[in-house]
């Protein structure tokens, strides 16, 4: 495989000047921390080395390496659904997949599957594995899927669903342990086999990276990893986004790094738009003074990726070795954002320190969560045109303290004009009896506290509202709506109404 070296400090000068070192921002209420999560019952035993994978309403871990540091792999499956692990598969249960550790471990949302590829078999001198395993949760059956076609044996590459098609995409990982050798390949595993794609643009070569589906951008993001086959180790602070049919560069908007690059577990959080990365290798250990300010072995540093404004973010304690009093310094850990709780929840893992938990089941998310729910509906214009719809737009679909929430309105006539509205509290009062060009069926639902002009384009509205980053706003609660209002010379002739929406400012 072709390596590429870039994506280095030298690069990053390139971009945007020298490699700014940042002081983490404290992980305190209300913005999101970690928390350990109470009263979970049957916690599995501490082990790390393969990622957690989440379904829509669980988190899964799969096999791994026993305890804190030991050679000795397993293969028992859990299941977590948000107050108790349930052991779904025993170790060494007949049918399962060998044990292994450095697996590709992720959730198939076509098929409502788990899937488990390659790893290594444990031990003082581990082979490594080329199989791909399903899991299917109906039958509580492993099947060997034994597909024509599959990636050469590897460990540490990484797998997540690929929404545009519908199937696992893995890339690279260690292909040869001694000498060690890191593959830049891309597979897609679709209709019971894998097909290896050839995209003009690959990532450099890496093993340790992260793969995450953003179903909400239709993409799958790439992040951290490193090359293990040059000395020191290089470890790449670059981003990448797969496309459906190719891979794409994310260009940093700062020149802020992340804390760490290998033995971690990033996971996306579609509630904040932002990729999760806690603890891990420290990017200075592995090229001591290279990023001073960034050691750790584990690091307590929680990097987040900031998929908005497409930057990295430091958060948790003053430095690197000073554990979170939560998390402690943790790496090789299990972790999965799962949507019906809109949690990432992490549990096992490495903890050289000594400090913090490994085998409790931990969680994190703002506190609290911006929403936007939508409040009655909305109603057609004259001559049946509509109905008017109010609505968030996206990426900036949710009211973030120091974010800007974009909004719109649509359905409507091409001529009219547009009054948003801002109220502090809803109310419920017909069109009509404010004026008697009121429609039938138009309501007013908020109360007139703000109210200011949109600009109407072809029939849509749309504007948005910076909101500051004051933590005392956090949890303040807005209702907005749209009237539209039409004209015959200086006459109004029609008013009516969108549906409302109640919003809720987080604190990310």
């Amino acid at each position: 495989m072709a390596k590429h070296r870039f994506f280095t400090a030298s690069v990053l000068v390139a971009l945007g000047g020298s490699i700014l070192a940042q002081s983490p921002i404290p992980m305190a209420a209300p913005r999101a921390r970690w928390v350990l999560t109470s009263g979970v019952t049957g916690t599995p035993t501490q082990r790390r080395d393969n990622p957690g994978a989440a379904s829509d309403s669980k988190l899964y871990v799969f096999g791994g390496r026993s305890g804190n540091a030991t050679t000795t792999v397993l293969n028992a499956l859990y299941e977590f659904n948000g107050t108790a692990w349930t052991l779904k598969t025993a170790e060494g249960a007949a049918g399962s997949p060998p044990a292994r550790g450095g697996a590709c471990v992720a959730w198939d949302f076509a098929r409502s599957k788990l899937i488990v590829f390659g790893g290594d078999s444990g031990g003082a001198t581990p082979a490594l594995l080329g199989d791909t395993w399903e899991w299917d949760p109906t039958t509580n059956a492993w099947t060997d899927a034994m597909p024509a076609t599959s990636p050469t044996a590897r460990r540490f590459s990484a797998m997540a669903w690929e929404p545009t098609t519908g199937g696992m995409l893995l890339f690279g990982g260690d292909t040869s342990l001694s000498p060690s050798v890191c593959a830049n390949d891309t597979w897609l595993l679709l209709g019971g086999t894998w097909i290896q794609l050839a995209p003009a643009n690959l990532p450099p070569v890496r093993r340790q990276h992260s793969l995450m589906t953003r179903s909400d951008f239709g993409d799958v993001f790439l992040c951290a990893g490193i090359d293990s086959s040059v000395s020191p180790n290089l470890p790449h602070l670059d981003t990448w986004k797969w496309t459906g049919f190719d891979w794409a560069n994310i260009a940093p908007t700062t020149a802020v790094i992340q804390g760490s690059a290998n033995a971690n577990q990033a996971v996306y959080d579609p509630l904040r738009k932002r990729v999760v990365m806690q603890g891990g290798q420290g990017i200075d250990t592995l090229n001591p003074g290279s990023y001073p300010g960034y050691g750790g072995s584990p690091t307590t540093f929680c990097s987040e990726f900031d998929c908005v404004t497409n930057e990295w973010l430091l958060y948790g304690q003053a430095t690197f070795n000073t554990a979170d009093p939560v998390i402690g310094r943790i790496s090789r850990y299990y972790a999965g954002f799962v949507p019906s709780l809109g949690k990432v929840y992490k549990v096992s893992g490495q903890n050289p320190s000594g400090v913090g938990t490994t085998t409790g089941t931990c969680q994190y998310q703002a506190t609290p969560v911006a929403s936007s729910i939508v409040l009655g509906s909305g109603c057609n214009g004259s001559g049946g045109s509509g109905p008017v719809v109010f609505a968030p737009t996206f990426p900036t679909d949710r009211p973030w303290l120091g974010r800007t929430y974009a909004f719109s309105v649509s359905g409507l006539l091409p001529a009219s004009i547009v009054i948003g509205v801002f109220g502090f509290t809803t109310t419920s009062i017909p069109l009509s009896v404010l004026d008697p060009a009121g429609l039938p069926g138009c309501n007013l639902l908020v109360n007139l506290d703000v109210t200011w002009f949109m600009a109407n384009a072809g029939g849509t509205a749309t504007d948005s509202l910076l909101i500051p980053t004051s933590t005392s706003l956090a949890g303040a609660v807005l209702h907005q709506q749209a009237l539209q209002v039409e004209l015959s010379g200086f006459t109004m002739t029609a008013l009516s109404s969108s549906n409302a929406l109640t919003i809720t400012l987080g604190a990310l």
